[in-house]
């Protein structure tokens, strides 16, 4: 028997927290930093939206994403439900050193 947790659930008293932001700098060799995430259905324009950062966002409370509805964080459609408990949105993130 596999004891491992899966992908898509985390372990008892474990939970998924997302960490996502807007605008997005890398510094790492040659890589340039990602265009900001600034279509509709972003959730980090959603966030964006909203005014705040950092702000954490409860899932199960908020009632910013419809249940089931794919919405794109850094570009890869998902449902933030189904993935995370919870989000973690910066306005920007700094450089790595």
């Amino acid at each position: 028997m596999n004891d491992r947790p899966s992908p898509t659930r985390a372990p008892p008293g474990c939970e998924k927290i997302g960490i996502l932001a807007r605008t997005v700098h890398i510094n790492w060799g040659s890589f340039d930093d990602p265009p900001a995430a600034d279509a509709d259905d972003d959730v980090e324009e959603i966030l964006h939206q909203v005014g705040l950062s950092p702000l954490f966002v409860d899932l199960d409370r908020v009632r910013l994403f419809r249940p089931g509805h794919a919405y794109a964080i850094a570009r890869e459609k998902l449902s933030p439900r189904e993935q995370f408990r919870a989000l973690v949105y910066l306005e920007e993130s700094e450089a790595m050193r």
